[in-house]
């Protein structure tokens, strides 16, 4: 069973405590997230002022509302295999972004940055996969080849294909997986947090940088002693 680090700092549990007692949703951005936030799940914890349920699953046999136990609480460099399946009760998350949606106008945007000579910039994981997921290979080239610096002259680029461009997606799936020897076509540039090793969303990154340039980062961050995992701090990537 695959198993993944994670941690959930105090202030998430206090954010998520503050949200709920509010009637608002606790919403989750990428499956990452919602493992994260659902493995922080203690069943054995005492309730908080309120139970931390999630909607729709407030009368599950083993909710806190009907156990009157159990409490999101804080997790530091934390292992979990938890798989949620059919059947799974959810105690943490109200909602959740898994399936992408790049629309029209983020396309023009990609579009008219890339034609002023800027880099498209992408904040998260997240959007990294959507914008790279949205490449449709089969495309028409649009005014100039939609290609991502250091990769205009990968063999299956838009440049050297003649044809590839990003198109809008609406309610899409994907699965693109990046990892090292991927091509980027969309992504010049991102924003991320400092990942698991051997998941994949280190994969991901390590498609984006050398092995070499990965390593300095991370042990620049060790010296630094900065945050990892989903909810730590983040690195630029150029």
């Amino acid at each position: 069973m695959h198993t993944e680090r994670y941690h959930v700092p105090q202030d998430v549990v206090d954010a998520v405590h503050a949200t709920k007692a509010a009637g608002h949703r606790v919403v989750a951005i990428g499956t990452t997230s919602v493992r994260s936030l659902e493995s922080a799940f203690d069943p054995e914890a005492p309730v908080w002022e309120q139970p931390c349920v999630a909607r729709r699953f407030e009368h599950a046999a083993d909710s806190a509302l009907t156990l009157g136990k159990g409490d999101i609480v804080e997790r530091r460099d934390a292992t979990t295999n938890l798989y949620l399946m059919p059947g799974s009760t959810y105690h943490v998350v109200d909602a959740m972004v898994t399936n992408f949606h790049v629309p029209q106008d983020v396309v023009d945007a990609v579009h008219a940055t890339k034609a002023a000579g800027h880099r498209v910039v992408a904040i998260g994981t997240t959007s990294v996969r959507s914008l790279e997921s949205a490449f449709d290979p089969e495309a028409p080239v649009w005014e100039q080849p939609c290609v991502a610096r250091r990769f205009e002259h990968a063999a299956d680029s838009a440049l050297t294909l003649g044809k590839g461009d990003i198109v809008e997606r609406r309610d899409a799936t994907t699965n693109l997986y990046l990892m090292p020897g991927s091509t980027y076509h969309v992504v010049d540039a991102m924003v991320t947090n400092f990942h698991v090793p051997r998941s994949t969303l280190m994969m991901l990154v390590s498609a984006f940088a050398s092995r070499e340039q990965i390593m300095a980062a991370y042990q620049e961050a060790i010296k630094e002693r900065y945050r990892f995992f989903s909810f730590g701090d983040a690195m630029l990537m150029v």
